[in-house]
């Protein structure tokens, strides 16, 4: 079998099991949206969640130097998110915490922070868009779908801890999709964020 033909074959495998975790993906990607809302409409008011995501921005900022060549951006875009979205995935195997939708509900926050940060300093919602959407319909559901999975291996853990349900087929699964769907459309994401959406976002400065 050809690489494609193997990698065809294991992407249609990765969406069928995606298609059996419903409605885990549906209810990650509310959480998600309702992080978002929650932090537009609180953080403002809160002192210490403005601190909070004012660090967090701050420490990923930091990583970032004027003299980058969008290639170093790139090299640190993707690494940031594979180990981001890994992460998620593998606090799964954590029982009964369900801890990688903390992590979404964080990056959910972040995201709604700097929505707030950019309008208040003028820039209008369009240019925040223009700076987000690009890479960001790629991205987000990602970041989504590695909480999913994340959720999804908590939830076997437990049942694997309650009625001895062997884990195989679900790591099988896993690794399948995160092969195949997660680490090339991080890879995509970040090839956009670093050389693409700076040209659509520079449209509306």
């Amino acid at each position: 079998m050809s690489s494609r033909n193997l990698f065809i074959k294991n992407y249609k495998k990765s969406w069928l099991f995606l298609k059996d975790t419903q409605p885990i993906p549906f209810l990650t990607a509310i959480i998600f949206i309702g992080a978002i809302v929650f932090t537009l409409i609180t953080v403002t008011g809160i002192e210490p969640l403005k601190d909070l995501f004012s660090n967090l921005l701050s420490d990923l900022v930091s990583n970032i130097s004027s003299d980058d060549t969008s290639h170093d951006i790139f090299l640190f875009i993707l690494g940031n998110n594979i180990r981001a979205m890994t992460t998620m995935i593998l606090l799964g195997f954590i029982p009964f915490l369900f801890i990688p939708v903390i992590s979404l509900i964080m990056n959910g926050g972040l995201i709604a922070y700097v929505f707030v940060l950019s309008t208040d300093n003028g820039m209008s919602i369009a240019a925040f868009l223009a700076h987000i959407l690009p890479h960001g319909i790629i991205e987000l559901p990602l970041m989504i779908l590695s909480c999913s999975l994340g959720f999804y291996l908590c939830l076997a853990m437990i049942r694997k801890i309650i009625s001895e349900k062997p884990l195989k087929t679900t790591l099988l699964n896993i690794c399948r999709v995160y092969l195949f769907i997660i680490i090339p459309g991080t890879i995509l994401a970040a090839l956009i964020e670093s050389y693409i959406t700076p040209v659509i976002g520079g449209l509306f400065i």
